[in-house]
């Protein structure tokens, strides 16, 4: 419908082809601790927001639709997205908020004009690039990865005299040698503020 509606998710919510599938309205999915979806979880038209109350890996690979997630506040999560999270998204931007303990986030495998913007708090995250991104990390020792060019801001790099940006090697063609395929900071006496 065009209500918004908010589900909160304890358990296992399966459907033969759908777990959830919200109508037009402004949406919320609340997933606890140990929540399951068997099927797709689709957003809907609206602004929609998913916020995780339990952590660690975040599995939303099923997800689409959804606008806004929100990384549980109590522990570090992980969170990969793909350019199938932005169907039915509107604008074609997604918000990623990470919390205090320090999170992971990849979006390497978002191209296009698909746009992600990240919004950090006070932990050390580690936030790598997609193709159009826009990071802000906060208060926290983070690490900016980058493993191809694109079209990326950092818009508070100086705000932790911590912060690192990393550069893919392959995916900038940089010819070190040596290099591996783990991306690693480049020395901080390379940047001047």
């Amino acid at each position: 419908g065009t209500e918004a509606a908010t589900i909160t998710n304890f358990g296992t919510i399966e459907g033969s082809l759908s777990a959830i599938t919200f109508g037009s309205g402004n949406d919320t999915l609340i997933v606890e601790a140990g929540a399951k979806f068997i099927g797709t979880v689709d957003g809907g038209a609206g602004t929609d927001t998913t916020t995780f109350v339990g952590g660690g890996t975040l599995a939303v690979s099923n997800f689409s639709g959804f606008e806004n997630f929100a990384m549980s506040s109590t522990s570090s999560d992980t969170l990969t997205l793909t350019n199938a999270n932005f169907a039915d998204v509107t604008g074609a931007a997604i918000t990623v908020t990470a919390h205090s303990p320090g999170d992971t986030f990849n979006a390497s495998a978002v191209s296009g004009s698909n746009h992600v913007v990240f919004v950090g708090s006070t932990g050390a995250d580690k936030i790598t690039a997609a193709a159009v991104t826009t990071m802000t990390g906060s208060s926290g020792a983070n690490q900016f990865i980058f493993t191809r060019a694109g079209t990326n801001t950092i818009t508070d790099f100086s705000h932790s005299s911590s912060n690192e940006i990393v550069f893919s090697n392959s995916g900038f063609h940089l010819g070190l040698s040596g290099a591996n395929s783990t991306p690693q900071a480049l020395p901080s006496s390379l940047f001047v503020s």
